[in-house]
C-alpha cells in the first residue's frame, strides 16, 4: 500500500465496487419491471370473505409497476379501533367475552387465500414488546377494489396511501415500521410491517427485511387482552423482501376495543439503547488515532442523531439529519487525513480502512440489522477503500493521492443520495 501505484488500484476498486453497487439495483428494479409487465392483471386478494378485494403490496406512486412491499398484517376491525388497540389509548370500551381465557390460539390452522384449502402456517414465536408511537416515512399507496365490484370490468378499484404510520424505535437509529390501510368504512385494516434502519450515506431508510417485524407484530396482537386469535394467512404475495406470502390475521375478542383497565396489561418494555464504554474509545483513540478517530465521528453521527431525534420531540427528524450529515460528508474524510500524519502510508490506509470497516459492522450489530442488499455492501466497501486512499495522502502528505481518495469519496457519497445506490 505504499506507493502511488498501489492507491491508484485502489481507486479503481473504488469505480468497481460503486459500479457493482448501481449495477445490482438497476438489474433488480428491471427484472422486477419485466415481471409486471408480463402479468395478466394485478394480484387481489379478499381480507373478509366475499368483501373488498385488496392488492397484497405497497407501491411508491399509483401504479403496479412501482410495487415495494408485501402487506404482512391483517387486523379484521376498523383502522381507528386497530390504531387506539396498538397505541395504548384509553378512549374506547372494552366489552370481554367470559369465555375466551387466552389471548391467541398459536396452533390454530392457516386457511390459504389462494384456493380456499387448510394449511399449518409457518409459525414462530419471539419475545420482543414493543411501544408504537407516530411515525415519519414516506407516502406509500396500495390498491382496493370494493365488495360487488365487477373484476373483468377494470376502473372500479382506487388507490390508497396510508392511514397513519406507527413505528417502534428510533427514526435515526433502527425501527419497526408500520403502515397501515383501509378505505372508508372499512371493518378491516391491511399492514406493512418491516424493519429498517437510516442509512447515513443514503439519507432516508433501507431495509433490512419484513419477517422480523410481522413476528413482533404477530406476538404484541398475542400479549393483548383484548385479542381472540392470531392466525397466519397466505396471501400469495412472497418473494419481496425476505417475506414468504404469509400474513398474521387477528381478530378481536367480539365487541373489543381495549380499556383503561386491560392497558395495564399491554407490553410497554422494549426501547432502543446504545452502550459505549466511554474511557476505552478515549484509551484507544490515543493508540490508534487513524482508527478511531474517523470510526468515532462516523459512530457519533448515529448516536447523536438518535439524541437530537429525541431532544427535538416533535420536530421531523430530518432537522437533526441535516444537522449531523455534513459531520459524516466533510469531518470522518478530513480525520482520516488528519489523523494519519504520523503514519506511514500502507499503516494509515489500513488503520482507517479497517477501523472504520469495525464502526460500520458495530453501527449494525447495535442497530440489530443482521442482513443488507448486496448494492449496499458492495458501497460501504467502496467508502472504505476511499476512506484509506485519503489516509494514505495524509500520511504522505501527496495532494495527488489526496485529491484521488477525494473524488473517490465524493463519488460514494453523490450515488446514494440520487438514488444509484
Amino acid at each position: 500500500m505504499a506507493d502511488d501505484g498501489t492507491m491508484f488500484v485502489a481507486g479503481l476498486l473504488v469505480v468497481a465496487l460503486l459500479a457493482g453497487a448501481t449495477a445490482v439495483d438497476d438489474i433488480g428494479a428491471q427484472t422486477e419491471r419485466e415481471r409486471l409487465e408480463r402479468a395478466d392483471g394485478p394480484h387481489l386478494v379478499e381480507p373478509t370473505p366475499d368483501g373488498d378485494r385488496l392488492w397484497p403490496y405497497t407501491s411508491k406512486r399509483q401504479d403496479f409497476s412501482t410495487r415495494t412491499l408485501a402487506l404482512n398484517v391483517v387486523v379484521l376491525d376498523d383502522p381507528t379501533t386497530v390504531r387506539a388497540a396498538m397505541t395504548d389509548d384509553t378512549a374506547v370500551d372494552w366489552q370481554v367475552n367470559n369465555t375466551t381465557d387466552g389471548p391467541v390460539n398459536e396452533s390454530a390452522p392457516a386457511e390459504n387465500a389462494t384456493n380456499g384449502t387448510f394449511e399449518d402456517a409457518p409459525f414462530e414465536v419471539v419475545d420482543d414488546r414493543l411501544v408504537w408511537r407516530d411515525a415519519h416515512g414516506a407516502t406509500r399507496y396500495t390498491y382496493v377494489e370494493p365488495a360487488g365490484a365487477d373484476p373483468e370490468a377494470g376502473g372500479d378499484g382506487e388507490w390508497l396511501r396510508e392511514r397513519y404510520q406507527l413505528h417502534d424505535g428510533t427514526y435515526l437509529g433502527a425501527r419497526d415500521h408500520v403502515r397501515a390501510y383501509a378505505p372508508p368504512g372499512a371493518d378491516w385494516t391491511a399492514m406493512q410491517a418491516h424493519s429498517e434502519h437510516w442509512d447515513w450515506f443514503r439519507l432516508r431508510h433501507t431495509v433490512s427485511g419484513i419477517s422480523d417485524a410481522q413476528r413482533r407484530v404477530e406476538v404484541d396482537f398475542m400479549d393483548a387482552p383484548f385479542v381472540d386469535e392470531v392466525i397466519r394467512v397466505n396471501l400469495g404475495n412472497g418473494g419481496t423482501a425476505d417475506g414468504d406470502g404469509w400474513a398474521s390475521v387477528v381478530r378481536f375478542v367480539p365487541s373489543a376495543s381495549v380499556p383503561a383497565a386491560a392497558l395495564l396489561l399491554l407490553p410497554v418494555g422494549r426501547h432502543l439503547g446504545l452502550r459505549f464504554d466511554g474511557e476505552g474509545v478515549r484509551s484507544a483513540a490515543a493508540a490508534l488515532a487513524p482508527a478511531v478517530v474517523p470510526a468515532g465521528l462516523y459512530l457519533g453521527v448515529r448516536v447523536g442523531g438518535i439524541a437530537l431525534e429525541g431532544i427535538l420531540g416533535g420536530v421531523t427528524p430530518k432537522v437533526a439529519a441535516g444537522l449531523l450529515y455534513p459531520v459524516l460528508a466533510f469531518g470522518v474524510p478530513a480525520a482520516a487525513v488528519a489523523s494519519s500524519r504520523a503514519c506511514d502510508r500502507g499503516t494509515a490506509f489500513t488503520l482507517v480502512a479497517v477501523g472504520l470497516g469495525v464502526a460500520v459492522v458495530l453501527d449494525y450489530a447495535l442497530l440489530g440489522v443482521a442482513s443488507l442488499p448486496i448494492r449496499v455492501v458492495l458501497h460501504r466497501g467502496a467508502v472504505l477503500l476511499a476512506a484509506g486512499i485519503l489516509a494514505a495522502g495524509g500520511a504522505a502528505s501527496d495532494r495527488r493521492t489526496v485529491a484521488l481518495g477525494a473524488a473517490c469519496w465524493v463519488t460514494a457519497l453523490v450515488l446514494p443520495l440520487i438514488g444509484a445506490v
